[in-house]
């Protein structure tokens, strides 16, 4: 494994600089400190077995050291001499109290701390739990073990409105806790118990089941409905029970495009089985909705669960297409209005010949300056009967420096090409970007997201737009940037709308 030393005399010379300027002028003092510390923070067990490596080079003598204040561990060796790499290990001795401890260790050559990085050693303190039984319905308390060498206390910090820690709610060493709950005539419920060590800090979450009616349909993927395509499928939803339950439409009249195979009825688990029909050419341009009703049978001191499921259907695409006429395409083209919104934009070029060069722009401005492009170029002077693509500002996933992007073609055949833009899925802050494809003959060659962020290898570039500076919009130009060309047509397909 190649290992990189940090390099801190770059920063020093600017440092001698500004030493430069005191009263009394010399010459720079020049502090080449290298060091191999992959971690800001290492953490040692407290019987001290494990140890703490970095390496350390210099070109003045060196040292590793902490505060001067504590003795419980040994860093071997704690200096060194120059021009030569060193090994240094941290070794901790044995931590018989509580509470974990914590060190500053620096290192520093003559007078420059290169770098500072936190050496904890975990104490001995602990505080676990046996996992208590399920709660019965009926409420009647439940006991379980606690394990500690430390005082503890315990909370319920979810479901006190039905269950409550009886008697003691802390000790000190082991000990146990009973928990008691309220009569469950519903569904199986579910609660915490929150154990609090000595210095009141939250160790362990313990989760406490108080059995009631079971009835737990698979959920989907995106915690909300089941997402399914044009095509006629067979949907199977499995349900996790523990009473006998039953599953209708909730609006049987409506939904006719789908229907149950096998049982509706159910005593325990089973499984949904769920015949979809394809959704009609031709017809409506939304996504369609199918809701499933779950009831578990009423019995007597017992209150019915109910459950639902909803599962969408999109429109083909033809559904939600519009036809737009072509025109020659020459050196001025056909550009658009402003305002073209996300979609997929696809155009037919009828053949043309090898002296033809056509390229496709779609342009976001403002104040008629172009602020973001993405770019689709037919048989360039680079690429000669090939695609070539690029962004701006500049994209490193997609550009004609990568060879599998320059995707040959045929320009003696009609040839179908397409420009994709969508609204990205957020990001871990919430952020959406620009979620963008290049499409030949019916094949994605490309995509990008326009986040900042190389999808190849996790780099950063400057292909970085929020999806929220083009919402409203922006235009596309098709034209011949050499020879002539004829566009037979062009089409627009809105994106699916998934809804709530």
């Amino acid at each position: 494994m190649k290992t990189i030393f940090i390099k801190t005399s770059a920063v020093l010379a600017a440092l001698s600089m500004l030493a430069g300027c005191t009263e009394k002028e010399g010459p720079m003092k020049w502090v080449d400190l290298r060091y191999d510390v992959p971690q800001d923070t290492y953490i040692v067990d407290a019987e001290g077995v494990g140890t703490v490596t970095i390496r350390v080079k210099s070109t003045d003598p060196w040292e590793v050291f902490g505060s001067g204040m504590e003795d419980w561990y040994v860093i071997t060796p704690d200096k060194g001499g120059p021009d030569r790499i060193y090994e240094v290990v941290i070794r901790c001795l044995e931590n018989t109290g509580l509470d974990d401890r914590a060190e500053t260790i620096n290192i520093k050559s003559d007078y420059w701390t290169g770098k500072q990085f936190q050496l904890i050693q975990k104490g001995t303190a602990y505080l676990d739990y046996e996992q208590p039984s399920v709660l019965p319905q009926t409420g009647a308390p439940v006991s379980f073990g606690i394990r500690s060498n430390q005082e503890w206390r315990a909370e319920v910090t979810s479901g006190s409105e039905w269950m409550e820690v009886d008697g003691t709610v802390g000790g000190e060493g082991d000990g146990s806790i009973t928990v008691s709950a309220s009569v469950n005539s519903g569904e199986m419920r579910y609660g915490r118990i929150t154990l609090y060590d000595r210095n009141g800090d939250p160790v362990r979450e313990v989760q406490v089941t108080q059995d009631g009616v079971l009835l737990s349909p698979s959920a989907p993927d995106n915690g909300l409905w089941f997402v399914l395509y044009e095509e006629s499928q067979q949907l199977r939803i499995p349900v996790e029970a523990n009473a006998r339950w039953s599953v209708a439409k909730q609006n049987p009249e409506d939904e006719l495009w789908y229907d149950f195979e096998g049982p509706v009825s159910f005593e325990g688990s089973g499984e949904i089985v769920v015949n979809v029909s394809e959704y009609e050419k031709g017809g409506p341009a939304y996504v369609r909705t199918g809701t499933l009703v779950l009831s578990s049978e009423a019995e007597a001191g017992v209150t019915p669960v109910v459950k639902t499921v909803r599962f969408k259907q999109a429109s083909p695409d033809e559904n939600r297409t519009r036809i737009y006429p072509g025109a020659v395409l020459d050196a001025e083209g056909l550009t658009s209005g402003d305002g073209q919104t996300a979609g997929r934009y696809t155009f037919y070029l009828a053949p043309f010949d090898a002296s033809t060069s056509i390229s496709l722009y779609f342009i976001w401005q403002k104040d008629d300056v172009a602020f973001a492009e993405l770019r689709f170029w037919l048989n360039t002077s680079y690429a000669p009967m090939k695609t070539e693509l690029s962004c701006m500002p500049y994209c490193n996933d997609v550009n004609k420096w990568q060879s599998s992007l320059l995707v040959p073609f045929d320009s003696s055949k009609p040839v179908k090409i397409a420009i994709d833009v969508q609204e990205s899925e957020p990001d871990a802050a919430g952020r959406t970007w620009i979620r963008s494809e290049w499409w030949l003959n019916d094949s994605m060659i490309a995509e990008a997201v326009s986040d900042g962020i190389v999808d190849r290898d996790g780099g950063t570039d400057t292909w970085k737009v929020p999806y929220s500076d083009v919402s409203a919009g922006g235009l596309f130009k098709i034209f011949a940037s050499a020879g002539s060309g004829t566009l037979d047509k062009w089409e627009y397909t809105s994106p699916l709308e998934w809804g709530e």
